[in-house]
């Protein structure tokens, strides 16, 4: 995997809703009702989450990096084509 890419993930988890948070010393995203664990990229580290943190589109153009927050995506897993890099 290349470095300097972008994904935009959503901070609800998709057990229940909860906003889950970065923990930096475990490298991972925590959620604080039913201790799911998420990695970097949305992936389930411990359930009772069903499927990894849903992603929106990243948009890199006249040197502005933004989100499509109208876009929500679920997913079952992490694709490498989910992160976007500048050209």
């Amino acid at each position: 995997e290349k470095e300097g890419g972008f994904l935009a993930l959503s901070i609800v988890c998709p057990h229940l809703g909860c906003s889950v948070l970065w923990d930096e010393t475990k490298q991972q995203f925590d959620c604080p009702c039913h201790s799911s664990a998420f990695d970097q990229h949305g992936i389930v580290l411990s359930s009772p989450a069903p499927r990894p943190l849903d992603y929106f589109p990243v948009i890199i153009g006249e040197g502005k990096v933004m989100v499509d927050l109208g876009q929500k995506t679920k997913r079952k897993n992490f694709e490498p084509s989910q992160i976007t890099y500048a050209v």
